[in-house]
């Protein structure tokens, strides 16, 4: 595969790190950084082989989960906005 021009690598590397600060600031569960922290030599593997009809079922749930979560904080987001435009 070509490699990226680098401007969208930039991008790609702010994205991440982006989405890792907001991982680690909203406090959500994660397996990966939790191992981490435990074991500061950790290296994450290849995902392993796993049940498909499980994975989807999962993914489906974590879905929801999120998507609930996700309409609350654009909400709030929303109220606080229009609350200060009132100010």
């Amino acid at each position: 595969m070509k490699p990226f021009p680098s401007i969208k690598q930039e991008k790609i590397i702010v994205a991440t790190i982006a989405l890792h600060n907001f991982i680690r600031k909203s406090g959500v569960d994660d397996e990966e950084f939790d191992e981490c922290d435990r074991n500061p030599d950790y290296i994450p593997e290849g995902q392993e082989e796993c049940d498909i009809d499980e994975e989807i079922s999962i993914h489906s749930q974590r879905i929801t989960e999120d998507n609930g979560y996700m309409s609350r904080v654009r909400n709030q987001i929303a109220s606080t906005l229009m609350e200060n435009r009132n100010r």
